[in-house]
């Protein structure tokens, strides 16, 4: 006879749930936000969709918000030996 092994259970990747209800509230935004604003830029004035200027801020959030935190975390690491 052959022995069966037990079924493994799934873990729930909560990293990529996390991800995309972000991306989810991201679209969510994106559709209510969808009115024209004047951004001032300086001595340039551009009229841009808010949705436009909320992607800006959230790709340039989360490029540097990691960039910070991971230069935060090094601080705090202990050296190797």
């Amino acid at each position: 006879m052959s022995e069966q092994t037990p079924a493994k259970k799934t873990e729930l990747n909560w990293s990529l749930i996390a991800k995309l209800l972000v991306v989810a509230l991201l679209i969510v935004l994106l559709a209510i936000n969808a009115d024209p604003t004047q951004l001032h830029l300086g001595v340039v004035q551009v009229k841009w969709p808010l949705w436009v200027e909320l992607v800006i801020a959230f790709v340039l959030g989360a490029f540097f918000g990691r960039d910070v935190w991971n230069w935060i975390a090094s601080k705090f690491r202990k050296p190797k030996a």
